[in-house]
């Protein structure tokens, strides 16, 4: 049921989008992959329990945030708590928000 759950809230968010969501969970799934020398990743286990530590997380982070800049990635604390998933709906979630704030600026 909850698997359920979070498929729909991801495909709201990707609906709500410009961003192309299946990318940015293949662009984040593959970080994991290179990241962890796997690939066998879940898109629903976060990363310490995938098998990062501390110092992959720091360069997850630095990753994420290169690719996705607004998708305000800004505590490595929290970063390795997060699953694929939950990743790129933040991301998603971000990018739509970034292009609504652009779009009423009139820039």
């Amino acid at each position: 049921m909850r698997l359920r759950a979070a498929r729909a809230r991801f495909r709201s968010f990707a609906e709500e989008s410009d961003v192309d969501s299946s990318e940015v969970l293949e662009t984040v799934s593959g970080f994991w992959r290179e990241l962890l020398e796997t690939d066998a990743v879940d898109v629903d286990h976060d990363f310490i329990a995938a098998g990062g530590d501390s110092l992959l997380a720091v360069e997850l982070l630095a990753r994420l945030e290169g690719t996705f800049p607004d998708a305000g990635f800004d505590d490595p604390a929290n970063v390795g708590w997060l699953t694929i998933r939950a990743t790129a709906e933040q991301i998603v979630a971000r990018s739509s928000t970034r292009s609504a704030i652009d779009a009423g600026s009139g820039d």
